[in-house]
């Protein structure tokens, strides 16, 4: 009875493993047509659900022309996304005044993500890959 049990115990956990959804897994050759951004400023956007917000600029640029705007989503945040949001909140200095925060907020360590090349506004994250961190933003205004 015992080892009936444990059979039947075993085929139901394959089962569930086997019926649950897989996470996409971005390979090296899935990111080959991606470009490098990185983080040019953040803020909280002031709409009830206090987005996460970010502009991202190309690697290379000198002049930081943003070339791609997110909005986070404000709550059921897979683990990839809140690593992203956790990056982006790291590399922002939010001290200062609590309405301040809806300001936008220069990055002072310069986090670099390969993105999607068609990526403009983007609400799906599971391409996008931490790469690395530059040195830090050359301007940092005085608070």
């Amino acid at each position: 009875m015992r080892t009936i049990v444990t059979l039947l115990f075993i085929a139901v956990a394959i089962g569930l493993v086997s019926a649950a959804p897989a996470t996409p897994t971005v390979k090296t050759g899935d990111i080959a047509d991606h470009r490098r951004v990185k983080l040019v400023s953040a803020r909280i956007s002031e709409r009830r659900g206090q987005n996460l917000e970010a502009q991202f600029a190309l690697e290379k640029d000198p002049q930081n022309a943003v070339v791609v705007s997110v909005t986070f989503p404000a709550h059921s945040h897979t683990t990839h996304e809140t690593t992203l949001m956790n990056i982006i909140r790291a590399s922002v200095s939010w001290s200062g005044r609590d309405e301040a925060r809806h300001e936008w907020r220069t990055a002072r360590r310069v986090p670099v993500f390969s993105v999607p090349a068609d990526a403009r506004r983007s609400d799906e994250f599971e391409q996008w890959v931490f790469l690395k961190f530059e040195s830090p933003a050359a301007e940092i205004p005085a608070e």
